[in-house]
């Protein structure tokens, strides 16, 4: 089956073990607990051809293995010293297997030293004279160093494309035991067909025997995600899934492969931005050279969604599907979820240092106790919803534990939509760094954050008043108004500029108990209160005005405060107004009608 376009249709439980999908457009379409692979008829014809060519590759380990005893056992015919470096070669070709030395290399290794010892040995033999002995030696030492390590290689690979065959069987482990038995059948038949002399029978089931335990090893290494055996397994499953279900290049954007059976399929170089895999089973067994799914612990990842403790520092998770999982204190230092969907996933106390999180989706994600020092938002990254009671600005030390805490007033939380409110203004400024060149991030280099919240309103002369007597308490702390935004009389959070040794939760608290201190007056004081300091301070009326003015917005509003200009940021509408003598703030019907910095 090879069809374009089939979009949302619905393969549940469905199976596709004949279908063709390759190249066709599969968004959103439900595979939930459907049967892909190779077909019933078609697998048992190529189980009995593998078993009949592991009953071959047996005959051929047995004979080559009682090549060393004739070498052995004739020295009228060959030159006996010859047998025992063969020996020893093979030897060592498997001692080096079993360090993990790269195969191909070893081989390579393997058959160049075995060349060069023979020249030597034949170069030194007395024997030297009689050209039969030493040419007859060479060729039966060759053909039995070839025949070992192709016998070798060849029932490795035979076993484990039995494994993989086998993998969407729930009697799996019947065909394991039938490829040993076809192997060990192959054996006894190389053994005792035309056996000549003990010694052969010895050298070959020394041989025999001793490879095939090695087999055993490196098969279960390779099935475990070795990389020294990856070569083994990578092409077992590249010739099982040449018969298998096709899905290459194609489109499955949001598909849904739930409790799948995915052995012997293939889906090279497919779209599987925000594919869910979530309980599908023998995704390991599957063609994936070119997606995310190579990588074992992205694999794993996707398909528990259990993402707890671990280290995903630098990996590529680009349009992974995540939603719901559970990445509690799991680390992604510098990686990328550009695309991805983290959908109602727990990342309490997750590392989100430098990662790229473009157009990903975090509605209702958890992000309690998370860092997100540098994170890479855009305007499409979905922030609704957002669980969040506390976050952390920058990555804790040794030295400082508990750093850059958002609320700064480590006694208080964020309450419901706060933290959205809180990452609002950061997008819509990146924005407008965005049409006039200017690296967010350098700005924010500059100086740290203090952010003071106003829940169920705010006086805005009590407001005012607090924040000045803060920074007459506080001279060295740098304190500076940056921002403030509000909606309407709902909420109100404003921002400051303080220096980076300060004490933020210890400004955040004074400020609220100067506040509520001056609040719980009578009015008549507070107006006394603000006329005493009106014509001393210039900057507490303009506080309070511009905080009357953001409780009048019936809209999101943000008065962002740079050196040389006040911003007007809302939503969908800009207009050009004088502020003060310090510059102006722009309204228009886009952001683009920003003017640029004045140098």
């Amino acid at each position: 089956m090879q069809e374009k376009n089939l979009t949302r249709r619905n393969f549940s439980s469905c199976d596709i073990r004949k279908f063709n999908f390759k190249n066709s457009i599969l968004t959103e379409t439900n595979f939930t607990d459907a049967i892909a692979g190779i077909p019933k008829v078609i697998k048992v014809g190529l189980i009995v051809i593998l078993l009949f060519l592991a009953t071959v590759g047996g005959i051929i380990l047995s004979y080559s293995g009682r090549g060393i005893g004739w070498i052995v056992s004739d020295n009228k015919l060959f030159v006996v010293e010859f047998g025992w470096i063969t020996l020893t070669l093979i030897a060592l070709f498997f001692i080096a297997v079993l360090l993990r030395v790269e195969f191909r290399g070893t081989i390579v290794f393997s058959t160049i030293l075995f060349v060069s010892v023979l020249i030597l040995v034949l170069a030194l033999s007395p024997e030297v004279k009689s050209v039969l002995k030493p040419a007859a030696s060479i060729l039966m030492g060759f053909l039995t160093f070839i025949g070992v390590i192709a016998g070798f290689s060849f029932l490795v690979e035979i076993s484990l494309m039995l494994e993989v065959i086998g993998s969407t069987n729930p009697n799996q482990t019947i065909f394991s035991g039938l490829g040993a038995v076809a192997i060990m059948l192959g054996i006894g038949c190389g053994n005792f067909m035309y056996l000549e002399s003990l010694q052969q029978l010895v050298s070959s089931l020394f041989v025999s025997l001793s490879s095939l335990a090695i087999i055993v090893y490196v098969r279960q290494e390779a099935l475990a995600g070795d990389k020294k055996y990856l070569f083994f397994k990578s092409l077992a499953i590249a010739l099982c899934s040449m018969l298998g279900t096709n899905f290459r290049k194609a489109d499955l954007t949001d598909a849904n492969f739930i409790g799948a059976i995915l052995g012997n399929t293939d889906f090279r170089e497919a779209n599987l931005t925000r594919t869910c895999w979530l309980n599908a089973k023998n995704l390991d067994k599957a063609r994936v050279k070119g997606t995310y799914l190579e990588n074992k612990k992205i694999r794993q990842l996707v398909l528990s969604g259990d993402g707890r403790e671990q280290n995903f520092d630098g990996l590529d998770l680009q349009g992974c599907n995540l939603q719901h999982a559970d990445l509690t204190d799991a680390s992604f230092i510098g990686a990328n979820l550009t695309k991805a969907t983290l959908e109602g996933a727990n990342l309490t106390r997750s590392k989100l240092v430098k990662t790229q999180l473009y157009a990903t989706n975090l509605t209702n994600a958890i992000l309690t106790g998370a860092c997100i020092e540098d994170w890479a938002i855009s305007l499409d990254t979905k922030l609704e919803g957002i669980k969040c009671e506390y976050i952390y600005m920058r990555l804790e030390t040794k030295e400082d534990p508990d750093p850059w805490r958002k609320p700064d007033n480590r006694k208080e939380i964020f309450q419901d939509g706060d933290f959205t409110d809180f990452i609002a203004p950061i997008i819509k400024t990146q924005q407008l760094y965005q049409t006039q060149n200017v690296d967010p991030r350098k700005v924010a280099e500059n100086y740290s954050i203090l952010d003071i919240f106003h829940h169920e309103g705010v006086d805005p002369s009590a407001a005012a008043i607090a924040f000045q007597r803060l920074i007459e308490k506080y001279p060295e702390s740098g304190l500076q108004v940056l921002s403030i935004e509000g909606r309407g009389n709902d909420k109100i959070h404003f921002q400051a500029q303080v220096s980076d040794d300060v004490n933020r939760s210890l400004l955040s608290q004074e400020y609220n108990e100067i506040y509520h201190q001056i609040k719980s007056g009578s009015y008549q004081d507070l107006l006394a209160l603000l006329a005493g300091v009106a014509e001393k301070d210039k900057h507490i009326i303009e506080l309070r005005n511009l905080l009357e003015t953001a409780l009048k917005q019936n809209r999101f509003y943000v008065q962002t405060y740079q050196e040389t200009r006040n911003i007007e940021i809302r939503k969908g509408d800009y207009r050009e107004t004088s502020v003060n003598d310090q510059g102006s703030y722009v309204e228009g019907d886009s952001i683009q009608d920003f003017p640029q910095p004045e140098s």
